[in-house]
């Protein structure tokens, strides 16, 4: 860690508390986060209740709205981030199940078990 280069643990009281972000420095323009990259937390099994694989819930979606929110309009660097989540979203299973996707797939993989909205805000 240097004191360009740091993440902050949420204290916002999230149901999965492992959801952060993290802003990637510039060494040239340091005038603010060159990229962020998202952590979504969620656990193993059981979205809300519907069963199958876990999902990112309501509360992170709009702790991710909130933060971009307060980005300014004017920040050249708003659109720059990544997403990391244990599960991919529902849009990622259609768009492999009916676009042609090339690599290699070594492992089971699945979605979460319902659509929760996060790609939807993502767009926004």
């Amino acid at each position: 860690m240097t004191q360009y280069n740091h993440w902050k643990w949420q204290e916002a009281g999230l149901h999965h508390p492992f959801t952060f972000d993290l802003k990637v420095h510039n060494t040239y323009d340091r005038s603010g986060a060159a990229m962020r990259l998202f952590f979504f937390g969620n656990g193993r099994y059981d979205c809300m209740g519907m069963g199958g694989n876990d999902c990112i819930r309501r509360d992170a979606i709009e702790w991710f709205r909130s933060g971009s929110e307060s980005l300014a309009e004017d920040d050249k660097f708003r659109g720059n981030g990544i997403a990391f989540m244990h599960f991919s979203l529902h849009e990622h299973m259609h768009m492999a199940n009916s676009q042609s996707v090339h690599g290699q797939k070594r492992d089971y993989s699945g979605c979460q078990a319902i659509n929760t909205g996060l790609f939807a805000e993502m767009v926004e």
